[in-house]
């Protein structure tokens, strides 16, 4: 059926707030719709209220030192096709730079996700339960950058090194609690005097840990049982597969057998590990701009728990793309080819994918 939803926005920011580089903003989205997927074609008026509002707060070299700040809050109600949404969430975030390669950064975070009218397969809850986590979270972060590249979009030389930890705990009001850690380093050389040639390489490595915490079900008699479990949101679970992972397997689909559901999608892990080589070559010029290939070499995989992570299980990938510098950045095509592809009846797996985004894989 046809709908009639009107929509309003209204923005308002203060820049040079005081006279220092301070600017505060506010935004506010209002759409009126109705309730639920199976109202009535006949419905009067509008029953859902679909809305945004969000603040921010944002000054450079703040404490009178080399330190940005951002404080964010935001509170929202939405609608999806078969489910409604309310969400809370407040953040602040400090990014101090020591020098201009190395940089310092922090955050908080306290989010709560709620669910409403829903009408949710069971295939698609493990989709949702990641975009939509309906547990409170309030987590710590922290973060290191040591960015030596000559090009942040494109580069053709240098390193970037980057760890960070995060930690949430009920003792600072999140429900769940766990610590989860990040690290990736990547490297950029040119083979020749122009730079048309560069070979680029990454590492990624993460692990994750969930806390100890009880939880109450209730049998079917009625009877309450008492369980212990450490596992962590799926928003909060590592996922690979995809255009800047692992070239030869879809979005979110590489991972060992034992968090992949019968559709082969990952349920997420508790660890990952991902390497990537490639070998860069500009062409021509197209149109006044460069054209090349890539050729390369991805692998890696996800893992259910930390202490399960074995290089000897992960999957690789080899394949080609092409590049073009357009006015958006590089345009990218990539081709990955699985290099041991599952043929089994169980789970069996296309035995290549294929890419198109923009900006380099890393």
């Amino acid at each position: 059926r046809l709908e009639f939803a009107p929509r309003g926005f209204f923005e308002i920011s203060r820049r040079n707030l005081g006279g220092r580089n301070r600017v505060l903003s506010f935004f506010s989205r209002l759409s009126l719709k109705r309730q639920g997927a199976d109202a009535a074609a006949d419905d009067d008026g509008f029953a859902f209220t679909e809305y945004r509002v969000s603040g921010t707060y944002r000054e450079l070299r703040a404490f009178g030192s080399n330190t940005d700040l951002l404080v964010g809050i935001l509170s929202e109600q939405g609608v999806r096709t078969n489910f409604n949404f309310a969400r809370q969430r407040a953040n602040a975030e400090l990014l101090r730079a020591f020098t201009p390669r190395l940089s310092v950064s922090g955050r908080y975070a306290l989010e709560f996700t709620r669910l409403f009218d829903e009408q949710i397969e069971e295939v698609d809850r493990p989709l949702i339960d990641r975009l939509f986590p309906e547990v409170r979270l309030s987590l710590l972060a922290t973060g290191l950058a040591w960015d030596r590249r000559d090009n942040p979009i494109d580069p053709t030389r240098g390193s970037l090194v980057t760890a960070d930890v995060e930690v949430a705990a009920r003792a600072i009001g999140s429900q769940v609690g766990y610590l989860k850690t990040f690290f990736q380093a990547s490297a950029f050389r040119g083979l020749d005097a122009g730079a048309r040639t560069v070979f680029a390489s990454r590492a990624l490595f993460g692990v994750a840990r969930g806390f100890p915490r009880t939880v109450v079900d209730v049998a079917p008699d009625g009877t309450a049982i008492e369980a212990v479990v450490q596992d962590l949101p799926a928003s909060q679970r590592y996922f690979a597969g995809g255009s800047t992972t692992v070239r030869g397997f879809q979005l979110d689909r590489l991972g060992v057998d034992e968090i992949l559901d019968p559709n082969g999608l990952s349920l997420g892990g508790n660890g990952v590990v991902v390497i990537n080589a490639e070998l860069r070559r500009i062409l021509t010029r197209v149109l006044g701009r460069d054209f090349g290939v890539v050729g390369f070499l991805d692998a890696g995989n996800v893992y259910g728990r930390a202490n399960a992570v074995s290089l000897a299980r992960m999957r690789g990938a080899a394949g080609f793309g092409i590049r073009y510098d357009s006015p958006l950045g590089p345009l990218r095509l990539d081709f990955g080819f699985k290099l041991r592809p599952r043929t089994g009846a169980e789970r069996p797996e296309r035995g290549w994918e294929y890419h198109l985004s923009i900006g380099e894989a890393f």
